[in-house]
């Protein structure tokens, strides 16, 4: 452009390509496909003023391989649709200079009363269409070849269907990145980068595949009417982080986990439908203040389920509170699977269904229950030869690594839900070391059941043979998992019909308190095995052994005063215990004590001799 510096607007509605080209003494440019007609205003001032009216809904506008340079207080692009298959960057140096992507249908004035070398006032304004229209291919597309790159950056799509899709970088270098779409939006394999906030609106989906999303010093906040999904993805921001759709899912692939993170604020995750975090990390850091759906450092609100996972062969799912609360509230039930649920303050969970800490867990042979065998016959016609044992498999974990822990550093836990099953996890309640008083103590709430279980795992056996003498062998891994309710200070624990403690731990360092019509303290019979070959016990055979069942948790215990029951209290080879004792308003009902003995195979007399030593 010769002469004094000038606003451009360059209009084709057959299309327009730009393949290597750059703007020279202009302050704003349009490229546009609308159809061009003017519109005469008499404004306040008084001087009579021509505006450019543009009708768009037709035409393409392409950014070729050698791309589009500027440096421009703005850059328009208005159309149909939007190609950009090369680099396309506004290098004016103000976070206020902008590359605009305007596409579908559309109806804009531009304001030619702004000057050229005004960058603080904008000459586009978009009138919204009383109906949107339905693409048939992507608005605004961005092959792997382009690239966007302005102090500010902005994309809008007025129309429904395909919005945009970008497999190219996008930078706002010094200020804000939006996007505001009928439309759906497909981002792969690229990154999307702020340098202030980052604010993408859509009125349908939004799907996001090894992607990064970053505001560096600003907030991050993506709402789509439809499902937001995230596979080896990231949203990070250094300020807050909102995130709101029909479903939010977060996984992991083969390259990366996903990640939803602040460095210095809150993230909030607002579902209409599910939320679902797999091998995945979301974490926020405080509250964030100038949020109100910000509750604590991360907040996760579905009217459906919640679902918190780690696969056997992928990355921990972690949901976590760096220095602050965590809170989870879900319509339906709240699941923490091989993963984490983790606060350095207060963990609150509420569910309108069942609250589940679990793990997975494969069955063992006859589902844990021995399995015995026997075999008889004679040799040397009057010498009888037995083969006798046993086999007790109690299955595997799929994988011990991934352990599930519901856990407050430095505060407390409280869960309310219909049903709460703590199966094979941990929740846990510290205290703040340089102030015991704070924090420590569980409060967990079950409309219906509550069942903390130990999971069980390894196999135990024992085989016995006899020849004139007799040999023996034993051996026996098994172990337990979870079942583990643990606080520093108190716990509350209330049922609308029972509470059960199978194989598990319940310990409070303060007082135990147990509301329920009946609590059931359940233990499970584990194995440890005894091997001999140089003593008495072998003394006729080649080696002896014994394998001995003995009864393994079912505990429930408290550190101060007595373990408070308002109903009945069941034992069933476990036990309560505290300093005080037990009172139980509806009494102790013992089904059976604490077992412990040796596990025995027919007659074990193999020999009048082995009798007398009394073996």
């Amino acid at each position: 452009m010769l002469g004094s510096r000038a606003n451009v607007v360059l209009a084709n509605p057959n299309g327009i390509t730009v393949n290597g080209g750059s703007f020279v003494n202009t302050g704003r440019v349009a490229l546009t496909t609308g159809h061009v007609s003017f519109k005469d205003t008499i404004p306040v001032a008084g001087i009579p003023e021509r505006d450019i009216a543009l009708d768009t809904s037709t035409g393409t506008i392409v950014v070729g391989p050698q791309g589009l340079a500027s440096a421009l207080i703005g850059l328009d692009l208005i159309a149909k649709n939007v190609q950009i298959n090369g680099p396309l960057t506004n290098g004016f140096t103000s976070q206020t200079a902008y590359v605009r992507a305007v596409a579908g249908n559309s109806n804009v004035t531009l304001n030619t009363a702004v000057s050229p070398n005004d960058n603080s006032n904008d000459w586009l304004t978009l009138s919204p269409s009383t109906s949107a229209a339905t693409a048939s291919s992507f608005a605004i597309d961005i092959t792997a070849a382009g690239s966007l790159t302005s102090g500010r950056v902005q994309l809008i799509v007025t129309d429904k269907g395909p919005g945009v899709r970008s497999a190219g970088p996008m930078n706002a270098s010094l200020g804000d990145f939006t996007l505001s779409s009928n439309g759906s939006v497909q981002f792969s394999n690229t990154s999307l980068t702020a340098q202030n906030n980052l604010d993408l609106q859509m009125q349908d989906s939004v799907t996001l595949s090894d992607t990064k999303l970053k505001a560096n010093s600003g907030s991050a906040t993506l709402t789509a009417s439809g499902a937001v999904s995230l596979t080896g993805s990231s949203v990070l921001a250094n300020a807050g982080v909102d995130v709101s759709g029909a479903g939010i899912a977060l996984a992991q692939d083969a390259t990366a986990q996903s990640v939803i993170a602040s460095t210095t604020s809150g993230v909030v995750l607002t579902s209409t439908g599910d939320i679902t975090n797999v091998g995945s990390l979301i974490q926020g850091q405080q509250k964030n203040a100038l949020d109100t759906a910000s509750l604590a450092a991360v907040t996760l609100n579905a009217t459906g389920n919640i679902l918190n996972q780690s696969t056997p062969t992928g990355l921990l799912g972690v949901v976590y509170g760096a220095a602050g609360d965590v809170s989870v509230t879900a319509g339906g039930s709240v699941t923490n699977q091989n993963a984490r649920i983790l606060s350095n303050q207060n963990l609150t969970i509420t569910a309108g269904g069942d609250v589940d800490n679990i793990v997975d867990h494969s069955s063992g042979v006859n589902g844990g229950a021995p399995v015995s065998y026997s075999d008889r016959s004679w040799r040397l016609i009057f010498v009888e030869h037995r083969d006798d044992g046993f086999n007790v498999d109690y299955g595997a974990l799929a994988d011990p690594d991934k352990l599930s822990y519901m856990s407050a550093n430095v505060g407390n836990v409280t869960i309310a839900a219909q049903n709460v099953h703590n199966i094979g996890g941990t929740i846990l309640a510290q205290i703040d070391p340089k102030n015991p008083a704070v924090g420590g103590s569980i409060s967990i709430t079950a409309r219906d059941q509550l069942l903390t279980q130990a999971i069980f795992t390894g196999q135990a056996s024992f085989h016995r043979t006899c020849f004139f003498f007799c040999s023996s062998s034993s051996s026996s891994n098994v172990q337990g998992y979870g079942g583990v309710i643990q606080a520093n200070n108190d716990i509350t624990m209330k049922a609308g019909t029972q509470i059960t403690n199978t194989g598990g731990i319940v310990s409070a360092e303060g007082t135990l308190k147990l509301d329920a019509p009946k609590t059931l303290a359940q233990a499970v019979l584990g194995y440890s095995a005894i091997n001999r070959t140089h003593d008495l016990k072998a003394w006729f055979g080649n080696s002896w052994s014994a394998i001995f069942a003995a009864d393994t948790g079912g505990l429930f215990s408290g550190g101060t005063g007595q373990v408070e029951l308002t109903g009945e209290a069941d034992i069933e080879g476990g036990s309560f215990n505290a300093p005080g004792g037990i009172k139980a308003a509806g009494g102790v009902n013992t089904i059976s004590a604490p077992y412990r003995a040796p596990v025995t195979i027919g007659n074990h007399n193999h020999l009048g001799l082995v009798s007398w030593f009394g073996l």
